[in-house]
């Protein structure tokens, strides 16, 4: 139908514009797998202005990679094995750096910034888990009862990063005495904490992984 008389040609094709998007409006949420594919083409389709497209695209994007993070995430917490974890990534490296198993000169050394951590800056605090079991434990209790905020941390930004207080010894080793004094000798001192820091990252699959788990020192 054309324009009535109490509509000026431009209202009437601006409407009629609008009546156009919304027939072709794009809703990735239902859209198949197969069909996301798809959308990711750049070819324009039928009423489809080039900023439409882009759109298209990029909603279609993001689709998909929320389908691969819930795929490889689930639906239910998952309870991390350190060892295993350590030996399937990577970037992984809580027992390398925090292990029960290391010797407290490495934390000395870590802190000093000698041995293996020779040419790093030195750390400030370097604690080992006092238990590999219960760095399993503790870390396996905290994604169980934070599992929905981790899903969406790393749905939106692939990283859960978190510390807390976990209210008994987790861990001990050394901090630097002078951290707070610059231009001091670095002065190591046998430290104990009940603080961890935990990170999670998504791997390119999708699948959660801890990237360090270790337990924090802290002046608190």
């Amino acid at each position: 139908a054309g324009p009535d008389r109490s509509t000026t040609r431009e209202q009437w094709e601006e409407t009629a514009h609008q009546s156009r998007l919304s027939e072709y409006a794009y809703d990735p949420k239902a859209r198949t797998d197969a069909e996301l594919q798809a959308d990711l083409l750049p070819a324009l389709r039928t009423g489809e202005t080039a900023e439409a497209a882009q759109a298209r695209i990029t909603a279609a994007t993001s689709e998909r990679q929320a389908r691969r993070i819930d795929t490889g995430l689930g639906t239910e917490p998952w309870r991390p094995n350190l060892l295993e974890n350590d030996a399937t990534f990577p970037r992984a490296h809580t027992l390398d750096r925090h292990g029960a198993a290391l010797p407290m000169s490495d934390m000395q050394d870590r802190v000093m910034g000698v041995g293996r951590w020779a040419g790093q800056p030195p750390a400030s605090f370097a604690y080992k888990w006092v238990d590999d079991h219960l760095a399993n434990r503790v870390i396996q209790q905290h994604i169980e009862q934070h599992w929905e905020e981790i899903r969406l941390a790393l749905k939106e930004k692939e990283l859960y990063k978190a510390s807390w207080d976990e209210g008994e010894l987790v861990g001990r080793g050394y901090y630097n005495k002078n951290v707070a004094l610059p231009n001091t000798p670095r002065t190591p001192v046998i430290g104990e904490t009940s603080w961890v820091q935990l990170t999670i990252l998504l791997d390119t699959s999708g699948q959660s992984y801890i990237l360090t788990a270790f337990p924090k020192g802290s002046f608190q």
